[in-house]
This record gives structure tokens, sequence and C-alpha cells, in this order.
């Protein structure tokens, strides 16, 4: 069946003359947006939101609040060897000259970047000089520079990042294609080629860029007027039918309608107010495509033991779905071994596929894949879970922990983070099953313990992020733990979990009462080996020993070379009551009448109350203060006293 399609996709045409070039970015003003938090045209767009206030020209600008945010799109169409010219204005209203930059890269056909090391190139769009955009008294400021594409670019991915807390505005932002012939040039911006729509795609939108030639208008029967120097002929073809045509005069002609499962070639053709091609021809092709449909939907994904033993066990999986028995036949493909059952999806709506026979410490790639005139071609991962027997749980304290290296500097955080623990028992104990849990700035993370560690009596263990003694700085890690637990530089907490106990926890408070070293762990004091006095940064202290020659301090699975000076902690008569507070004043006493400096920290390491006193006791008053658990510390001629504080 023949089918003639006008364009009911929206043209935009880029005009531009010799001396302007040729504009390449699009929205660049921010004039148009699919939402107030979307910019049209822009593919990645992270906390940003539509500014009808503070904006340089036109009605809106971009508005982004930091948190390392980009926002960012794809220009085709680049020519190797070719100027061009980037132009930003932006506003910085709050930060620390650490807020805003450029940060983009030339790629090739292949969409990899292209580092040319060409300082006509690199630095100018990354920072620049790899630093940031000056913040220039917070006022609407111009980073304006002029660049040459190198060989084998094809496309520029213009990306601008804003960081930490900041406030910036972006608004006029060009990337302009230097044009230096005279020759009329046309170029299809948008869609990129070969551009695979969603199969929910009912119109596709299609920006052209015009340079060196000016468009007439309609005579009011879609012929030229020949007030300019000719038009634009569109032609569409869909794949397998004929193709159809129209003049085009004007940057806001008809849209295209498209179809799932269809391909598309679209042309643009300059020609004269006769409709003639001009000499040599100047036109351009693209090809698009709209996705053939996908209803299936795949949902939760479960993954239980088959059996719970000390060695290698089989676990089974599951993956629940919807917007099956749709005419389409799906193909379920899982790794040799493992078996495929549960519901069909090419004849039930919705269901479960089951799968069985997964080896233990093995993740098992599913894929689904659609008959031909479907898109669907998922895939899924069974993350293997840890099969071990149920631990037998000693009582709290028996394992305490007693060194930490959150902080190396001879190597990497990923390669050399460390904790060692210490069995105060006179048995061995065996940790398989335990769970380490760790919380700091991102989401909190835990391991089970999938193998057999067994803690001497009155012996150590070290756990690691990296058990390569080559790359972990020397380290000897008995325990590789799982990538996702991170010991955190600031407030961070590290919890020993067996069934429902928690064994041991230590949260360190990025300076506030525990040391915060850089390239030495921290340790607690040998006669401070329990699970309470762990809790206090006064009985820790930084390492002194090197683990080899010229690297980091600490002693991981060894007796800690830091002990707590004669006095450090005993100021003398000290005390503090009642603990827990329960009518919003406590008491502190000491047996001198000696200046006191008192403290109160939150678990996260953050003072929420201070004061100063002289005499041998005062009542403080903490009606201010959330209920919760606290830290107290209270410092009198050099020494220091901490202790845990609950308030109620």
């Amino acid at each position: 069946m023949k089918k003639n399609y006008l364009f009911t996709l929206l043209l935009t045409l880029c005009f531009s003359t010799i001396s302007l070039g040729q504009e390449m970015l699009l929205n660049g003003g921010f004039e148009n947006w699919d939402n107030n938090t979307t910019p049209t045209d822009w593919s990645k767009v992270e906390n940003t939101t539509k500014e009808s206030t503070e904006k340089r020209t036109g009605d809106f600008s971009a508005k982004i609040v930091g948190g390392t945010s980009d926002l960012a799109q794809t220009i085709s169409g680049i020519v190797a060897g070719d100027s061009y010219t980037i132009t930003l204005w932006y506003k910085v209203e709050s930060g620390d000259d650490t807020d805003a930059r450029i940060w983009s890269y030339w790629r090739d056909a292949s969409n990899s970047n292209i580092d040319n090391n060409d300082n006509d190139s690199e630095d100018a769009i990354r920072g620049p000089n790899n630093d940031y955009l000056d913040n220039n008294g917070n006022i609407w400021t111009k980073y304006e520079t002029t660049i040459t594409a190198p060989a084998g670019a094809t496309q520029f991915y213009f990306e601008l990042r804003v960081y930490g807390s900041a406030v910036v505005y972006w608004d006029d932002l060009s990337f302009m294609h230097n044009v230096v012939g005279t020759d009329p040039v046309i170029s299809i911006l948008s869609p990129s080629d070969n551009t695979v729509f969603p199969s929910t795609t009912t119109e596709v939108q299609v920006q052209l860029s015009i340079a060196n030639f000016t468009l007439s208008g309609d005579n009011g029967s879609e012929m030229s007027d020949s007030t300019g120097d000719g038009y634009i002929l569109g032609t569409l073809e869909e794949v397998g039918e004929a193709p159809g045509s129209k003049n085009i005069f004007t940057t806001t002609p008809e849209a295209i309608n498209v179809d799932p499962g269809k391909s598309y070639n679209l042309t643009v053709e300059l020609v004269d107010n006769a409709g003639t091609s001009l000499s040599p021809k100047v036109e351009t092709t693209i090809s698009f495509s709209v996705d053939l449909p996908c209803d299936l939907q795949l949902g939760a994904i479960d993954t239980t033991c088959d059996a719970t033993t000390s060695g290698v066990d089989t676990y089974s999986g599951s993956i629940a779905f919807t917007g099956g028995a749709n005419g389409y036949t799906y193909t379920v493909t899982a790794p040799g071994g493992v078996t495929v059952g549960g519901d069909d999806p090419s004849s039930v709506a919705s269901g479960t596929i089951t799968f069985t026979g997964m080896t233990e410490g093995v993740d098992t790639d599913i894929t689904i894949v659609g008959d031909a005139t479907s898109s669907c071609n998922l895939l899924r991962t069974l993350y293997s879970p840890t099969c071990v027997p149920t631990a037998a749980c000693p009582g709290e304290g028996a394992i305490i922990i007693t060194e930490i290296m959150q902080n190396p500097f001879s190597v990497t955080d990923d390669n050399g983070e460390y904790f060692e623990v210490y069995n105060t028992t006179g048995a061995p104990i065996d940790m398989q099953g335990w769970v380490i849990g760790t919380a700091s700035t991102g989401a909190p993370a835990t391991d089970v313990i999938a193998s057999s560690v067994v803690v001497p009596a009155n012996g150590y263990v070290v756990f690691g992020e990296n058990a390569d003694f080559s790359t972990n700085g020397s380290v000897n890690v008995d325990y590789q733990y799982n990538s996702s637990l991170f010991l955190g530089n600031g407030t961070a907490t590290i919890t020993l979990s067996c069934g429902a106990s928690v064994i041991d926890e230590v949260t360190y408070d990025n300076g506030a009462t525990f040391p915060d070293p850089k390239g030495k762990s921290m340790e607690l004091a040998a006669s401070k080996y329990n699970a309470t006095d762990n809790d206090f940064g006064s009985n820790w202290g930084e390492a002194t020993a090197e683990i080899t020659s010229g690297g980091d301090l600490g002693t991981p699975g060894a007796a800690n070379s830091f002990t707590l000076s004669i006095g450090r902690n005993d100021i003398e008569g000290f005390t503090t009551y009642p603990n827990p507070i329960t009518n919003h004043t406590f008491t502190v006493a000491t047996s001198t009448s000696d200046k006191k400096e008192v403290v109160i920290f939150n678990v996260l390491g953050k003072k929420v109350f201070s004061a100063t006193f002289t005499g041998l006791k005062k009542d403080l008053d903490v009606s201010t203060i959330n209920s919760g658990i606290y830290i107290l510390k209270v410092t009198e001629n050099g020494k220091t006293a901490t202790k845990k504080l609950v308030i109620r």
C-alpha cells in the first residue's frame, strides 16, 4: 500500500550567515522545556530546573543545584579539521570557586572519546585547564573558546558540571561551526543517523541547519514566492513503500507520523525557486527507525539456597513477569546445567519463570528474547546468595574491632582499606556466616562471611577490601570482603553481627574524639581490649609501626603499637550523673577545681553542646538536645575523659 508522509514532525531550521557560522547546539538558550526539570533536546539532565527570574536573555535559563550534577547533549555532524567556537554564559549564585566547569569530549564514529592531548582542544573543553570556571563575583560571565576538531572526530559530547552545594545558572550556550566557505550547506542535526526510537514513539522531531542560503516563502500554493534563494525539498521514504515529498519554506512545517517496527530514510535538499537542484547538488540523507514493541515486563527477582553447608551448594531463583500471552513467542535462555521452568510468557499473561541447578558463588545471566515481530531482548542476572550454615554465635564482645585503616596513603582506599578483629576469649571462633556491615556517606552495605574464618583464641584476623599483598600495601588479609563495603574517611560505622546479635560495633567520628589519620591505622590501646572501651575515641590512637619499609603505618594481625600514656584518660575523681539523663540536667564532677571543658558530640561526630566551668562540679542544662545516644568529652589540665551519654 502506498503511503504519502507529510512532515508532521517539527523541523526547526537554524539559519545563520557566513559571519556567524552554523549553530549546532540544540536549545542552547533553554527556551524550550519538556517539563519544569527537563530542557528539550538535552540527553543528560541532573538536578536541573527551569528558571524564569535569573536569566541572561529570553524567558528562561537552566538552574542547577550542585552535588556533581551534569547537563549534556551529543552534537553530531562534526568535521575533522574544522574550527568550532564554544560560548557559555553562566552565573554562580553561591559556591567556593570549585563550582562549575565544562567537561566535554570529541568522539569518533564508534562513540568513543578522543583524547588527543591537544592544548587547543583538550584544555579548553575540560575545565578549562582541568580547573573550574571563574565565579567572577557571582555575576553573569562569558566563557568562549575556539577549537579545532581532531582527526577522527564525528561527534562532540557537550557537558557542563556543577559541584558541591553550588547554585549555578546557564544561558545562551552555543557550539558554532565556523563556516568559512560561501557554498550553500544543509545538514540534519536531529535525529542522528541510524537512530532507533522506542516503540511508543508516534512522532520524531527533526532539526536542520542551513548556511549561505536564504529561504523563500510559500506563495500560498506550496510553491516559492521567490523572495529568497529557494526552499527545501524534503523526501521521506518508509522502507518498502513509495516515498513522499513536500516543499518546505518555514521553520515550523508539519509533522511526520511514524509506526512501530518501521524504518525510514529522510532526505533534505536545497533547491532554487523553480524547484531545480543546485549545481552541485546540496542534499543530505539520514536513516532512522522505530523499534518493534516489547510488551513483556520483568519484575521481582528472587534467589534462595537449596542447602547451607560449608561446601559449595546450589541455589534456585525466579523472575516474575507481566505482559505475556500477547501473540509473541519468547525464548528463555540460561547457562548450561541450569533448568528453566515455571510459567511460559509466550502463553501465560503473568507469572514466574523459575531456574534451578545454579552453583553457589556463580551469578547467572538469563536472556529472554522475543520472536521476529518483537523487539524484546532482555537480560537479567540472578546473583548468587551466600549459602552457609547457621553460625554458632558467641556473646557480645567475644570478637572486637581493634584496628581500622580507613584512609591509606601508599595505595588507594579501594586497595588498602582494612580492619582487624581480636578474639577476647580462650577458644577459637569461626566467623563464617557472620555479617559485616559498614555505614558512612553512602548507603549502608553488608556482606556475609561466606567461608571459614577462624579467629584464634586471644588472636587476630584481618578483613580487607583487597587480599592481594602486592597491591594492598603489603597487608596479610585473611578475608576479602565485598567491594560494596566502604570504610568512610569521615564519620563511619563498622558492625559485626551474628544472627540477630551485634557482637561488636565501632563508630569513629571524623576526628571529633577518634584519631583521623591518613596513611596510619587507628589502633585500640591494648589495655582497652573490650567491646565497651572501643566505643570511645580517647582509647584509640595512631599507629607508629610501619607495615612495610616506607609504607603506611599499622600492625594488621599483630598486637597494636599504640599505648595510652599514663593519666591520659585519668581525670582524678571524674564522674557524671545521672546517665541516662531524664530531666534535661546532668552533673559533671572531678576532684579538683581546675578549668574543665565539656563537649557533647552526636554519633555522627557533630558537636551539639559545649561548656566551660571551674570548680569541683557543675549542673549542665541539655534541654536543647534531642533524645538519643551521645559522646561526652571532658578535658581538664590536658587529661581527657570520654563517656557514652544517653539522653531520654
